[in-house]
């Protein structure tokens, strides 16, 4: 029979309690009042839309109505087509377009 040292128990205790500590906090987390009363932290909906906090402006809008985009000091005129199919003046342009910040000012005029 071959004799265990006291630091050999030491790290066996340790691995046992570490084990048991695992064990405990995983049954109290799984239990039902807890899971109840914390809930997930995932959502299935949105429950708010936030609100934007830049103003819109009606002017902007109305130019965008009528096809005129003035985007990083260029204007370009759409003529009734879609401004995606507009070759850009700039990459500036491009990008401003791309990034659709320019929606927020639609909803200032009716």
């Amino acid at each position: 029979m071959t004799r265990v040292s006291v630091a050999e128990r030491t790290r066996l205790s340790v691995l046992i309690g570490r084990r048991a500590f695992r064990s405990l906090v995983s049954g109290i987390s799984a239990h039902p009042l807890l899971r109840w009363r914390f809930g997930s932290t995932k959502t299935d909906r949105l429950v708010i839309a936030p609100q934007d906090l830049r103003t819109a402006d009606a002017t902007r809008a109305s130019e965008i109505y009528a096809g005129r985009f003035a985007f990083a000091g260029k204007v370009v005129i759409c003529d009734r087509r879609s401004p995606f199919e507009m070759t850009p003046p700039s990459e500036e342009w491009a990008v401003t377009l791309l990034s659709f910040a320019w929606l927020r000012h639609m909803p200032a005029v009716d």
